[in-house]
């Protein structure tokens, strides 16, 4: 039950992550918005893309709930640096 729940957490912290990019974003670099946000979309692409071959790598080392565990420390980092 818990990788359910850890599961949650890496959604909302990557929601608030990129939802927070995008509001420092227009914030500060309003007058080239269109590049930075190329900059912001690379970085999701290329961590989606990373991902699972690192869940896949860490899978058969620690098992479904550890992998889970490791994500969800990762995501929370994200999410606590997003809301500093």
């Amino acid at each position: 039950y818990y990788s359910i729940a850890l599961r949650y957490v890496q959604g909302a912290g990557d929601i608030l992550l990129q939802i927070t990019c995008y509001g420092v974003l227009c914030q500060f670099f309003a007058d080239d918005i269109a590049r930075h946000i190329g900059y912001i979309e690379i970085s999701v692409g290329f961590g989606n893309g990373l991902g699972p071959g690192v869940g896949g790598f860490l899978y058969p080392i620690f098992g479904y709930e550890y992998t889970m565990y490791v994500f969800a420390v990762l995501c929370f980092i994200g999410m606590f640096l997003g809301i500093v």
